[in-house]
């Protein structure tokens, strides 16, 4: 049987807004002990060595220690590595390079990227030829940093066999997987989906799909996650179950968000 040894708990600070860090004392009370940091927040400001050491300083008072980033994903504000657009598409490039050595500073692991630009104009080859060249100019940044690269699967058109050939052309050991629970539900089987990451699972996110949203939290949607505890169990993954999920409404609290998701971890390490 699984134990929270094996699979830790882990929770995504998108669940607990941009504003701060000041949700993680709910971490403590939870027992959550790892982040995945949204670059965003405004309580860290990558690369900036005095908001750093305040976000360190919260982490260690709270128990929680920073264990991904997420990287800058937004298209809208112009981070999409595989965009059409050259200036956006370097531009980019660029802020996610940099994000490493922050990554670095806060001692993560592994910072997520996405490389899909879900433009309808652009041929599956032109953007998988445009992922690639985005990978290669991170793949130095993580060699150099000891933090590695986790590629996540998104929409219908870059799923986990889309990721696996971008990482077998990158040809680094230093890129792996970020296999993406609700997006693999809504877009292609999770359950094969999650058995073909193999040796390169290198993290996860784990949320549910339900009332017309996903990002919700485990057991809050439709996805059976007793098979996706024996998916998982196949794979020969043992890391933190990073969940990365939002409340489900206005009224429910950070606090009550928070407590919420360790119940749902609870159940899920049940499942495995």
């Amino acid at each position: 049987m699984a134990s929270p040894h094996d699979f830790p708990p882990g929770l995504a600070s998108v669940g607990i807004g941009a504003e701060d860090f000041t949700g993680l004392v709910h971490y403590r009370e939870a027992g959550i002990r790892f982040l995945e940091v949204e670059p965003l927040n405004r309580g860290w400001i990558p690369g900036d060595a005095a908001s750093t050491r305040s976000f360190l300083e919260l982490c260690k008072a709270n128990g929680v220690t920073p264990h991904s980033v997420h990287g800058y994903f937004f298209p809208h504000l112009g981070h999409g590595m595989t965009s059409p657009d050259a200036a956006a598409r370097g531009e980019a490039i660029r802020l996610n390079r940099a994000l490493f050595h922050a990554a670095r500073d806060i001692g993560a692991r592994y910072v997520v990227e996405h490389l899909q630009a879900a433009c309808e104009d652009q041929s599956p080859e032109d953007e998988m030829a445009m992922a690639l060249e985005a990978l290669r100019q991170l793949v130095p940044e993580a060699e150099r940093t000891g933090v590695r690269i986790a590629v996540e699967n998104l929409g219908p058109r870059w799923g986990v066999r889309q990721v696996q050939q971008l990482i077998g052309l990158a040809g680094s050991d230093h890129v792996g997987i970020c296999f993406d629970t609700g997006h693999a539900a809504l877009y292609g089987n999770l359950f094969e989906d999650l058995r073909l990451c193999g040796d390169r699972l290198m993290g996860l996110h784990v949320h549910d799909c339900g009332g017309g949203a996903d990002h919700v939290l485990p057991y809050r949607g439709f996805i059976d996650w007793k098979r996706f505890g024996a998916a998982l169990r196949e794979t020969g993954y043992r890391g933190v179950l990073m969940i990365e999920a939002r409340r489900s409404s206005e009224s429910e609290t950070t606090r009550d968000f928070v407590l919420a998701a360790r119940q749902a971890y609870d159940r899920l390490v049940g499942e495995l």
